[in-house]
């Protein structure tokens, strides 16, 4: 089933719905945890990057979006602009947390960043699983030892050729000015709860 959407930029999209019924499992069922994090400016601009992606045909996107920091910014103006009226009313949002919303670039993927490491920390406590942390970065540093430690967190065995892991960019000083970073950085640790921020804290720096 197919549905169009006009969101507020006038972009019509078109979405594969497909109706399910809910389901749920055994808690049980899950033994172990991998706990993934990557450098949280490299993320943003990577969901720029995946959202440019489907939209590659789209000659309308494409003008306004440019494949590149202006772009990029761009795209988070647009997002910005669509959202925060709506954030500086919400009785849900801490109000010191407004001023540093209007400062940064797609403030609001920063804030669902920490939000879901803080629940990734707590449904893995709550569950009492033993969890592998994986810093996307190590693949890159240190890939023999990260795989090596993983696979054998996961109890599995290597089988086969492993694929040459070929890293990615990084994008923090090109796509976001000092002073966006510094506010960033400063609502990251506020939201953050303190056994989140620790496996974060790696990434605090401008």
């Amino acid at each position: 089933h197919k549905i169009k959407k006009t969101d507020k930029r006038g972009r019509v999209e078109e979405h594969d719905v497909e109706l399910i019924h809910g389901q749920r499992y055994d808690p049980s069922l899950v033994k172990r945890a991998v706990h993934v994090i990557r450098d949280p400016f490299d993320n943003v601009v990577a969901r720029f990057h995946l959202d440019y992606g489907k939209h590659r045909k789209d000659e309308e996107f494409a003008a306004r979006y440019s494949y590149d920091p202006r772009g990029f910014r761009k795209w988070c103006e647009d997002i910005d602009d669509e959202h925060l009226p709506a954030e500086r009313k919400s009785r849900f949002i801490d109000a010191d947390l407004i001023p540093l919303f209007e400062k940064v670039p797609c403030h609001g993927d920063f804030y669902r960043y920490v939000q879901w490491h803080n629940l990734a920390v707590a449904t893995t406590a709550k569950m009492d699983l033993p969890t592998y942390v994986l810093h996307y970065d190590e693949y890159a540093t240190d890939f023999e030892r990260t795989k090596n430690d993983l696979m054998g967190f996961l109890r599995l065995e290597i089988v086969g050729e492993v694929p040459e892991f070929v890293a990615g960019k990084t994008y923090r000083d090109d796509y976001y000015k000092r002073e966006e970073r510094e506010a960033a950085l400063q609502l990251m640790r506020m939201v953050a709860q303190p056994e989140a921020w620790s496996l974060m804290e790696r990434y605090n720096y401008v």
